[in-house]
């Protein structure tokens, strides 16, 4: 989990961040989590501690590239109607929905149009910055 999470995202900033510093244009969008930022127990404490590193290595490529036409962002997802989360939660769905200040599971085609955007020509002003679609459970 670890290796391929912080492991991957560093090496990949590294790699297709040089790259693109070398062009003088470039977006680099991490997949944070909610669990990075809150610590959550229930993903484990492999996936939190890595997807936490994550924004922590979103922040040093940040500043590291900038300068460089290169900008780099994370999105953090809470739980998403998705398969995996619905398997995880069983009949327990409703009781779960109440804990999520706004009552429902974020949808995945938002977190993609999240990622799209901060990919986009016109998101040359946003670096270091974690976009949160978590549904209230975190607020900052």
């Amino acid at each position: 989990m670890l290796a391929v999470n912080i492991g991957g995202t560093f090496q990949a900033c590294q790699v297709f961040g040089a790259h693109m510093a070398a062009n003088g244009y470039g977006r680099i969008v991490n997949m944070g989590s909610l669990a990075g930022q809150n610590g959550g127990t229930a993903t484990g404490g492999h996936y939190a501690s890595s997807k936490g590193a994550v924004l922590a290595a979103t922040k040093v490529f940040a500043r590291e590239l900038a300068g460089r036409g290169v900008t780099v962002n994370a999105v953090s997802p809470g739980p998403l109607d998705s398969p995996m989360v619905r398997s995880i939660v069983g009949d327990d769905l409703d009781s779960y929905l109440q804990v999520i200040p706004v009552g429902r599971l974020g949808d995945m085609g938002f977190v993609a149009a999240m990622v799209a955007l901060l990919a986009s020509p016109c998101a040359a002003s946003v670096t270091g910055a974690c976009w949160d679609a978590n549904g209230g459970l975190y607020v900052r």
